[in-house]
């Protein structure tokens, strides 16, 4: 059973993981158990993380835990599907026969902000989300966005060996999808829907898209700084910043002890710095994909650009839609539902002649 869901708050998933780690003689971040809420795939991700130590106390080993040349652990598929077929993946709902959407992580690397969305989702329709690498406190990070959809895809298709894919990312989390589809279309497998949550094209990206003014992007996020700006500050300076995104998707709250926030902010800060930097990096390619990007409807500032906001100048064809909410609300209960219920209706009204789109050479606009 999820811990939170029976009631847990954020300061007993500080104070459990604190005895974990005593108790283990092991480092038990707290970020992996707002990951993991479930004691069964937190067990699981224990033994995979700390075999040795695992092994040692209890007589047991993570048979499914295999160490490639990359130096990354993977798992063969599992025989339960309520627990991750690879290290990387976090089954938020997996009821339905329907193609699974794999939603990727925002800054920080928590997929806390997928969970309501998949409760919201039709029975048919499973979600998967994808964490970041370094979130439990190990393994040397990609220098790259290339190189981390290039991780994700190899988790993927422990789950789904070929499309037609369905992908999407909540904030920074559309880009790597976004980079994730075009490293799939690249390789001859087909992408179903891309869908993009409130994802806006990074500043210098691409030269076919004019950016008139990233400080009101910014804002219209509810962060004083451009996200070029925030990117470059240091792991200390952009605490407040972190503070507000986790407080925003209900990680951490006004009466959450302060020791308990310098542990969690201490977990995620040098992930969310390294993902910001990352996507200032990142160069945006055209791609031949259908996408659907949500947007909030209340925002603290109105940005003066399209809808669409540049992506149907880079992709093949823009459904825009908008739900209640701001940029962290907007997947949160009870705004949630509403963006369920629209990821739905757009499954249903897709015309069947439509085919999934393959890499081919995008047409210049």
């Amino acid at each position: 059973q999820n811990f939170f869901q029976l009631g847990g708050s954020s300061l007993q998933a500080a104070m459990m993981t604190a005895r974990l780690s005593e108790d283990l003689q092991v480092q038990v971040p707290t970020a992996l158990l707002f990951d993991l809420a479930d004691i069964a795939k937190l067990s699981r991700r224990l033994l995979q993380l700390y075999e040795p130590e695992m092994s040692s106390r209890f007589g047991v080993e993570s048979a499914t835990t295999q160490v490639p040349h990359s130096g990354h652990p993977t798992s063969q598929p599992s025989a339960d599907p309520t627990l991750p077929s690879h290290p990387l993946l976090a089954p938020l709902k997996t009821t339905g026969d329907q193609t699974p959407i794999f939603m990727v992580h925002p800054p920080g690397g928590i997929v806390l902000c997928y969970r309501e969305l998949a409760d919201q989702l039709p029975d048919e329709q499973p979600l998967i989300a994808i964490r970041s690498r370094g979130l439990h406190g190990e393994e040397t990070l990609p220098e790259s966005i290339q190189a981390m959809a290039a991780d994700y895809i190899a988790a993927i298709q422990t789950h789904q060996r070929h499309g037609p894919y369905k992908l999407g990312g909540w904030s920074l989390g559309g880009i790597i999808a976004y980079e994730i589809s075009r490293q799939l279309m690249q390789i001859g497998e087909s992408v179903e829907q891309l869908i993009l949550l409130d994802t806006t094209i990074p500043e210098g990206s691409t030269d076919l898209v004019a950016i008139t003014d990233q400080t009101n992007v910014g804002l219209e996020y509810g962060i004083d700084l451009s996200l070029e700006q925030l990117s470059e500050l240091e792991e200390d300076q952009q605490l407040p910043f972190l503070w507000q995104h986790a407080t925003r998707l209900g990680v951490l709250d006004d009466d959450t002890p302060q020791e308990v926030i310098d542990q969690m902010l201490g977990d995620l800060k040098s992930l969310f710095r390294h993902h910001m930097q990352l996507s200032t990096a990142y160069r945006l390619e055209p791609l031949p994909v259908d996408v659907l990007l949500v947007r909030p409807r209340d925002v603290p500032v109105q940005v003066q650009s399209s809808p669409d906001r540049g992506w149907g100048k880079l992709t093949q064809r823009v459904q825009v839609h908008y739900v209640r909410g701001h940029h962290h609300s907007m997947v949160q209960m009870p705004q949630v539902a509403e963006l369920a219920a629209m990821i739905a209706a757009t499954e249903r009204e897709k015309p069947p002649s439509e085919s999934p789109t393959s890499m081919r050479k995008p047409s210049t606009r």
